[in-house]
């Protein structure tokens, strides 16, 4: 089926923490190096869904969850995993937030795409 070039209208930086190395107090770094940009179709819950699902799962309604549609071969050429983390601007604000990532999704009914699941909120950095 494939997806088409116009519905992937969000740039979306993939980033992955620094492996090892300390600073000058001898604590473990907490830097994160850039992996590769892509493009994504940006979907949310709705207000009602966030809010069902913050209150069945003890969430806290100010973590948002996101999913984001990308081409297939993204997920397999940058191994995309939740120790990894997205960095992308949403169209009603200019503001970069950073989205921890919580799961990927294949799409079985289409291979060619596939969701890498995100969130935003909370005290992730």
């Amino acid at each position: 089926m494939g997806i088409s070039a116009g519905t992937l209208r969000t740039r979306v930086e993939l980033q992955e923490r620094d492996p090892g190395g300390t600073d000058d107090w001898g604590q473990p770094s907490l830097t994160w190096s850039r992996l590769g940009e892509f493009s994504a179709a940006v979907k949310n819950e709705t207000g009602l869904g966030a809010i069902r699902t913050s209150v069945s799962g003890g969430i806290p309604a100010s973590i948002a969850r996101y999913s984001f549609k990308v081409r297939a071969e993204v997920i397999s050429h940058f191994q995309v995993n939740p120790a990894q983390r997205l960095l992308a601007k949403l169209p009603f604000n200019p503001t970069v937030y950073v989205f921890k990532i919580t799961g990927v999704i294949s799409d079985f009914s289409d291979t060619s795409q596939a969701y890498i699941l995100a969130e935003v909120g909370g005290s992730e950095g």
